[in-house]
């Protein structure tokens, strides 16, 4: 059986929870087509896509009233590995997420230390 487009998603999405907002249903279809089409390429990024189950999934968290990026974190962000920090798939599908979320999140993706903490008056 083929994969459904992003439009085909879209309309699934809304069919089934014609109360979430279209605009988000969209973005979660935009989300798994595009793990499909990583898939894809030559030399993917990523080592397994999102499935229709997991946009279904998805919507049904939207639908009891969590934001996108809480359902990412329950339902998309563990199928990717987070091996590599930087380069690793996880962070890949976190930056790609965030594009239709925003920056609310505050796990900082790179695992930086905040050098704010730093007493720079006695350096020993």
């Amino acid at each position: 059986m083929d994969t459904l487009t992003d439009d085909e998603e879209t309309q699934l999405l809304q069919m089934m929870y014609p109360s979430v907002d279209a605009g988000v249903l969209s973005n979660v279809a935009k989300i798994t087509s595009m793990t499909r089409n990583d898939l894809k390429k030559e030399t993917p990024t990523l080592s397994n896509s999102l499935s229709t189950r997991t946009a279904v999934e998805i919507g049904s968290l939207l639908y009891d009233g969590f934001s996108l990026a809480e359902a990412a974190e329950i339902t998309i962000y563990p199928l990717f590995d987070d091996a590599g920090g930087a380069q690793s798939e996880r962070t890949f599908i976190k930056q790609y997420v965030q594009k239709f979320v925003g920056s609310t999140e505050e796990e900082n993706l790179f695992n930086v230390e905040d050098t704010n903490d730093v007493d720079i008056s006695n350096p020993f």
